[in-house]
């Protein structure tokens, strides 16, 4: 979306914020784009009218939060939240107002921002509105005939949200000639707990093998879930599938080992979601040894 100033003066500016996310996670930046444009009034033969005052006036930016009942969001709920742009990290001031100055003179810029918010800001539902203006020195914004503002409701996720998983020591050790445990089993089950006030949590599992391309490495490479397990899960996406906790805070998931199993060390992670963003995950380790290596 595009928001213009007020015509009234003979240059218009635009501001274009893209790719920001309605959901917040504490600690976790959210990336835009932010963008400005410089439009000028034209004269009947296409030519722009500058006024060079107006032009030579410092461009800046201020973000302010609301929260919703729509009073401005005090300065001590902002400690530590901040704003990632040119390079800095920008903090609220005492009054609540993220204070950028973005350049010494109106112009355009294209810039990757950043948005991070930390755990004194309570969970909850947001405004965030943005303001580009021109002024003496950019960083405060002394009239609104120079500005132009563009708002956005975000959902600050409570940080309360975790996942663990556990599985008897005698699943973590397999022979890879007969894909059978220390259980004499083909099956290794995994008791999966999380706790989450997420609206619509997903849960998936992706499996990691230790690279042994150099002996000393600690890497691990994702491969696919059917390299070390039969079980059939549906794919979310890369290597990671999904599995489905009907409604329960714990789980029993039982997964058929794979016949002819690759040595080596696994990795079975379980990963709390919301939406697309990983809030959580837990692992649990699998050797598989061949006696003939």
């Amino acid at each position: 979306m595009v928001y213009n100033t007020y015509e009234s003066s003979n240059v218009v500016l635009e501001q274009t914020i893209e790719g920001t996310d309605s959901y917040l996670y504490y600690n976790v930046a959210d990336t835009f784009n932010y963008t400005t444009k410089i439009k000028y009034d034209e004269t009947e033969n296409r030519q722009s009218v500058i006024d060079t005052n107006y032009e030579s006036s410092s461009m800046g930016l201020n973000v302010v939060f609301y929260d919703n009942d729509g009073e401005p969001v005090s300065s001590s709920l902002l400690i530590g939240t901040n704003i990632f742009l040119d390079r800095k990290q920008h903090f609220a001031d005492g009054d609540g107002v993220f204070r950028i100055k973005l350049a010494n003179k109106v112009s355009n810029l294209i810039r990757e921002s950043k948005l991070t918010v930390s755990k004194d800001l309570p969970p909850g539902e947001y405004t965030v509105r943005y303001t580009l203006f021109a002024s003496d020195d950019g960083l405060h914004n002394s009239n609104a005939e120079n500005s132009v503002s563009q708002e956005f409701h975000v959902t600050v996720v409570s940080a309360d949200h975790s996942i663990m998983v556990e599985t008897a020591d005698t699943c973590k050790l397999v022979d890879g000639a007969t894909s059978l445990n220390m259980n004499n089993s083909g099956t290794n089950r995994y008791t999966v707990t999380y706790s989450s006030s997420l609206a619509s949590p997903n849960f998936r599992v992706e499996v990691y093998r230790r690279d042994t391309s150099d002996a000393d490495s600690t890497n691990y490479i994702s491969v696919p879930f059917s390299q070390l397990f039969k079980t059939t899960l549906a794919s979310a996406g890369g290597n990671e599938v999904y599995i489905t906790m009907n409604g329960l805070s714990s789980k029993n998931f039982d997964f058929e080992l794979q016949d002819d199993l690759i040595s080596g060390t696994y990795r079975v992670v379980f990963k709390l979601y919301d939406n697309n963003q990983l809030i959580d995950d837990d692992l649990q380790y699998v050797i598989v040894y061949k006696n003939s290596e």
